[in-house]
């Protein structure tokens, strides 16, 4: 800001001036938040056509679900999408809102943004919501297959959204849970032997005897949970959803490698794989169509381009007091001119967002979320082993403070003072 105005002494204000406005801004704002946020995706929408958002509120008129998109999310998705990650392991800050994102992996082996989404609880009912909104803003199919966390709510509402998208448990979260649902200490071979054969198994035949091997060799077959996920392997198990792309990498490398295949032919690489996976027109739902550069009825693009030409003329006038004194003068008979041309635009788009707080939609704030398995809970040995240990006394030897603040020497002291008093 002082390189902008010129020096510290034409800023016009101070540090604390700024900080009193953001607390001003704050105390208006207050108990508004979801107006202010849909405030905002609206504006968004302003700006860009192809921007998508939607919510939902209860009979209290609370926010209860809210997606929302932007045009090159939704651009991503029309080429990367036939894989999709479906994450709620998020809670936001202040309303501990369920947050949930949809992403995916570009030609670059990227991690791409889908879509996102606030949910105020993890039911069935709030899921289907959510998918069927990310299926109506996606441009294109249903994704072939979608990746999620173990969760019957979440199962049941891909069910009846996605009917024909392959429904995969996510690998990572369930070999994180070994650990707390066996005794590694004393089963630390076959943990590290039940891990290889989860991730290298190369067929499903191959990954059902060597299991059942372990199993028989140890005291893990009556381990339920362990039954359970051998029912849902055709889930989890990489061996059993080969068929299905997921854009990792293919076990079949190997055998590339070994028979000396050098080359894939054109036609067998799919077209998300290549430098020109993105150099194609998107059709959005709705109609509007995307070419992959910026659209020119674009808010965001008119303001760029504008920006950059202002920016060149700038240069050049600010070189001598004549060209800034003529530039100035020339600026002030434009703006009046611009204002008087009414071409039925969005005029006063940021006049709008200023607007006083009764004129804002009635949205109220959404309600305090509980999610699934917060508070207090029963922690593993290996959390309990990870955890900090807390700081032990040395005079006392008692936990959670130190020699300077310890009750015992306090008391002493205070003993000692009273009888040299």
């Amino acid at each position: 800001m002082e390189i902008d105005a010129g020096g510290p002494n034409l800023v016009g204000y101070v540090e604390r001036d700024l900080r009193n406005h953001q607390r001003n801004i704050r105390e208006e704002l207050k108990g508004h938040d979801a107006e202010t946020l849909i405030e905002y995706f609206s504006f968004e929408k302003e700006k860009s056509p192809n921007f998508y958002f939607d919510y939902d509120m209860d009979s209290d008129n609370k926010l209860v679900h809210c997606f929302w998109a932007d045009s090159e999310s939704r651009r991503s998705y029309a080429f990367f999408g036939d894989a999709v990650v479906f994450n709620t392991t998020y809670n936001t800050n202040k309303y501990s809102m369920i947050f949930a994102h949809f992403v995916g992996v570009n030609h670059h082996r990227q991690i791409v943004l889908f879509g996102c989404g606030l949910l105020s609880d993890e039911s069935t009912k709030s899921f289907v919501w959510l998918l069927s909104k990310f299926m109506d803003a996606m441009p294109g199919d249903a994704p072939q297959i979608i990746i999620t966390d173990q969760d019957a709510a979440i199962a049941k509402a891909i069910s009846m959204v996605l009917p024909l998208t392959f429904h995969m448990y996510c690998i990572c979260h369930i070999l994180n849970k070994f650990s707390e649902k066996i005794n590694v200490m004393v089963h630390n071979e076959e943990y590290h032997t039940l891990v290889n054969v989860i991730k290298h198994s190369e067929s499903q035949d191959e990954f059902e005897g060597r299991w059942s091997e372990i199993m028989e060799a140890s005291s893990l077959g009556s381990n339920e949970w362990l039954c359970s996920m051998f029912d849902l392997r055709s889930r989890w198990i990489p061996a059993y959803v080969k068929h299905i792309f997921s854009a990792g990498m293919s076990s079949s490398q190997s055998f590339f490698k070994k028979k000396q295949v050098l080359l894939l032919p054109d036609k067998y690489i799919l077209r998300r794989w290549t430098k020109n996976a993105k150099f194609v027109a998107v059709e959005y739902p709705g109609g509007s169509m995307s070419d992959g550069g910026s659209s020119s009825s674009s808010l965001l693009s008119r303001h760029g381009m504008l920006a950059h030409k202002s920016s060149l003329l700038v240069d050049d006038a600010s070189l001598t007091d004549a060209r800034t004194s003529f530039l100035m003068e020339e600026f002030a008979t434009l703006h009046l001119r611009i204002k008087d041309i009414h071409d039925g635009g969005h005029v006063g788009l940021s006049r709008d967002r200023n607007k006083n707080v009764e004129e804002r939609i009635a949205i109220c704030d959404p309600s305090f979320v509980r999610a699934k398995g917060c508070g207090k809970r029963l922690k593993s040995s290996k959390e309990k082993s990870m955890a900090k240990n807390s700081r032990q006394c040395s005079t006392c030897g008692q936990h959670g403070h130190d020699k300077r603040t310890c009750p015992t020497l306090v008391g002493m002291f205070v003993y000692i003072y009273i009888c040299l008093l």
